[in-house]
């Protein structure tokens, strides 16, 4: 039996071998024909979308990584790529290139490490889904025009969601002089997308109503985080300048509250119908705001805003109410009139139908026939 250092020796031998040249021509001619073989069987089950998809996973795999994505925004620079990115930039919902903007602004978005600036981009972004909601309100395409309105609409909801959250993990995280500057811009920026909202919300589509009142809840809702977190900071700091700017901003917001439930009344007495439950919470909304004011006078701030958001929650849901009486009252005359036309048009068919004169001959009662004639039809 040989060594184990023999052994060795003979394995090392092997390496010198060479196979012949005939054999390693006709094995690479099998390879290559067994390969052929199943790539034809393998294509017929490949779509264009299935290569496009398992592409786009392995680049979206490889932009992970921050070096795949300086590559790959680099190669869209350099070569045509960047031209559909800019133009996906002005696209707006329903265009084919809408998406590839979203996906865009994800990007850039995920590129950011800074929360506080990952949030103002947010914003931002919510601003470009008010103006692409107006643009696609006022365009002259009546192509699904409502679905169009509701994609804005929806992403908008979906930002300022992300926003209030980012401001409550802040407010545990943050510097409090930065939250306190980043509520400040969310407050501004908030109320001009609520005011915005409000503006368009009158004519809108009826479809589109209950995705108009999300938007709007979450604008507000977004909103009284910011003053909460304004107000809260201050009660801390005690700075005097900073709570007179904050006396005057719960003093607007009740005004605000007040002119809404005014409006509500209006919108009451138009609907003649069953509006006692309505009435009944614009009762409650007054006597939320005179506390409000109570505890403004008082000092107590947060008390007082914390009246304010009761108010406008009580009104939200009187709003809905007399929402939908006047839907019930516009459905029910609809249903009036349609039955009117019905019964009017069945009136002017009987009266159109021919009656029968002595002789035989038929006369419409509707046309004047002279005397001579129907003497003439006797004969």
């Amino acid at each position: 039996m040989p060594s184990e250092k023999e052994l060795f020796g003979q394995l090392k031998s092997l390496k010198k071998i060479e196979p012949r040249q005939d054999w390693k021509q006709s094995g690479r001619e099998l390879l290559l024909s067994q390969i052929k073989s199943q790539r034809q069987k393998l294509e017929p089950r490949l779509s264009v979308s299935s290569i496009i998809f398992i592409e786009f996973k392995k680049l979206t795999a490889f932009t992970l990584r921050p070096a795949g994505v300086v590559i790959v925004i680099s190669t869209l620079a350099m070569g045509s790529g960047i031209v559909t990115v800019n133009a996906a930039f002005s696209s707006l919902p329903g265009d084919t290139l809408y998406p590839v903007k979203i996906t865009a602004e994800r990007v850039q978005l995920s590129l950011k490490l800074d929360e506080k600036d990952k949030m103002t981009m947010e914003m931002e972004l919510a601003g470009k889904r008010i103006e692409e909601l107006k643009k696609v309100k006022n365009s002259n395409e009546s192509s699904a025009r409502d679905a169009k309105i509701k994609i804005p609409l929806q992403r908008f909801t979906e930002e300022l969601g992300s926003i209030n959250n980012r401001l409550d993990n802040l407010k545990k995280t943050g510097n409090a002089a930065d939250v306190v500057n980043l509520a400040v811009i969310v407050d501004d920026m908030t109320e001009s997308y609520t005011s915005a909202l409000e503006a368009t919300k009158k004519e809108m589509p009826s479809s589109t109503k209950d995705t108009i009142k999300e938007a709007l809840a979450a604008s507000e809702k977004t909103n009284n985080n910011a003053v909460s977190i304004i107000i809260d900071n201050h009660n801390q700091a005690n700075n005097k300048d900073a709570k007179d700017d904050l006396v005057k901003k719960v003093e607007d917001r009740i005004n605000k509250t007040d002119e809404r439930v005014k409006q509500l009344q209006i919108q009451e007495k138009i609907n003649t119908t069953d509006i006692k439950e309505a009435s009944i919470k614009s009762d409650e909304i007054k006597k939320t705001l005179d506390e409000a004011r109570v505890l403004l006078e008082s000092g107590n701030l947060s008390s007082a805003f914390d009246k304010v958001k009761e108010s406008n929650e009580l009104a939200r849901t009187a709003e809905d109410i007399n929402d939908d009486k006047a839907e019930a009252t516009a459905a029910s005359a609809s249903s009036d009139v349609a039955a009117g036309a019905a019964n009017t048009n069945s009136t002017n068919t009987n009266s159109e139908q021919p009656s029968q004169v002595e002789g035989g001959a038929m006369v419409n009662e509707n046309v004047n026939v002279s005397g001579s004639l129907l003497y003439e039809e006797s004969k």
